[in-house]
């Protein structure tokens, strides 16, 4: 049988009001909470991330329409069209490092994710073979577990290859802000 580390806030154990989740995970008590906060630095990451990846998108975006633009009109010079494409590539290539790091804080994340979702279902595992009534974890490691699932998916476009469609758009977007800047015939 394992034994659980209390902190030095910790109740004793029959206490009513002393968090169950302390007592029925197999971790260590401040193992569980480092772990947490690693779930929530994890989240964090992800959410600013997934925001710029999102800007960068959008970035991309803007300077390709510029790029058009300054080349059909009149108005803008060829020089902020070149000046557009660089801008363009340069949103492009660092979308694409967002997306990637974005990705490794996922999966950096997952095995924290991982372990604490086994260590508060096997004690409540163990608590259901013992006979004793059976108990949900604790409502503040559910809600940043659940956080944690919800900050690993890129915005508009979920599931597990929206890293690669984000990286695929921004490639493309570039390479098109390339092509009309090569091939366009006003410059």
């Amino acid at each position: 049988m394992a034994l659980t580390v209390m902190s030095e806030n910790a109740l004793p154990p029959d206490d009513p009001e002393k968090p169950r989740d302390v007592e029925k995970a197999d971790m260590p008590a401040e193992d569980l909470k480092r772990a947490l906060n690693r779930i929530r630095e994890y989240t964090l990451a992800m959410r600013i991330l997934a925001l710029c990846a999102v800007s960068t998108v959008v970035g991309g975006i803007v300077c390709l329409g510029l790029v058009f633009f300054s080349l059909e009109s009149k108005i803008f010079s060829t020089l902020l069209a070149q000046d557009a494409v660089y801008w363009s590539i340069a949103a492009c290539v660092t979308g694409i490092l967002l997306v990637v790091s974005f990705e490794a804080k996922r999966r950096r994340g997952e095995v924290y994710f991982e372990e604490v979702s086994n260590e508060l279902q096997w004690g409540i595992a163990t608590k259901v073979q013992s006979d004793l009534p059976r108990e949900k974890p604790n409502l503040t490691y559910r809600i940043v577990l659940r956080e944690f699932v919800q900050a690993a998916e890129l915005p508009l476009v979920p599931g597990k290859f929206g890293p690669a469609i984000y990286a695929a758009a921004l490639f493309v977007l570039a390479i098109t802000s390339i092509v009309i800047w090569t091939f366009h015939p006003a410059h």
